[in-house]
């Protein structure tokens, strides 16, 4: 992959927690296990990695929440708690 992005920004729904991303994504997944599924409530989960530094938090970071799910070793969530 390794594509560049040119500030591309997201939001939470409710618009609370705000970040930009400027700079290479190492990989794109769209993944069917059961665990994104449920944790979507979609047919698949959408998601692409990049390096932590790459990303800029413009608002909200206190309002994110991180859900671990003890039986997965490498699976995680992160919501808006607002």
């Amino acid at each position: 992959m390794g594509e560049k992005f040119t500030k591309a920004s997201g939001q939470c729904l409710c618009g609370a927690i705000q970040f930009e991303i400027d700079g290479s994504i190492s990989s794109f997944h769209i993944c069917y296990c059961s665990r994104c599924r449920h944790s979507t409530g979609s047919a698949h989960a959408s998601n692409f990695f990049t390096k932590p530094e790459n990303i800029l938090w413009i608002s909200g970071l206190d309002f994110i929440r991180r859900f671990e799910l003890r039986a997965a070793k490498s699976w995680a969530k992160q919501f808006c708690k607002v």
